[in-house]
């Protein structure tokens, strides 16, 4: 049994880009319902954590977008 197999945590958002080489030891696919697996199109390794406006791809505003949505969700229960 893999890490991920027994993983159960909740809550939990793995963003990974589809440039970085550590993506295909990520979370790819949802381990319960209440994890969100995020795979954002040609981002590298912590695009998704460091805002930059003039590079920013559509895939990457909307990878955030889904976290924050995720995040907000979590908080107003």
């Amino acid at each position: 049994m893999s890490n991920f197999e027994i993983l159960q945590g909740t809550k939990v958002v793995f963003p990974n880009g589809t440039n970085d080489p550590w993506h295909v030891l990520g979370v790819l696919s949802p381990t319960n319902d209440k994890t969100y697996p995020i795979i954002i199109d040609g981002a590298s390794h912590c695009d998704d954590m460091i805002p930059n406006p003039k590079t920013d791809t559509l895939a990457l505003l909307e990878a955030r977008q889904k976290i924050r949505s995720y995040v907000l969700s979590w908080v107003y229960e």
